[in-house]
């Protein structure tokens, strides 16, 4: 299974698990979106 993301391709093993481990993870500051990184790394401030 696979869909559009909003800024790439979200697709999906056999097993439901994500085929890809690169999604990256972003903080609303303000009137900013901030890049917090790699979800394996990201820190929410």
């Amino acid at each position: 299974m696979s869909f559009d993301g909003v800024g790439k391709p979200i697709k999906f093993d056999e097993n439901g698990e994500l085929a890809a481990q690169d999604i990256f993870i972003y903080e609303v500051q303000g009137k900013a979106i901030k890049l917090l990184g790699n979800a394996n790394e990201a820190k929410v401030s």
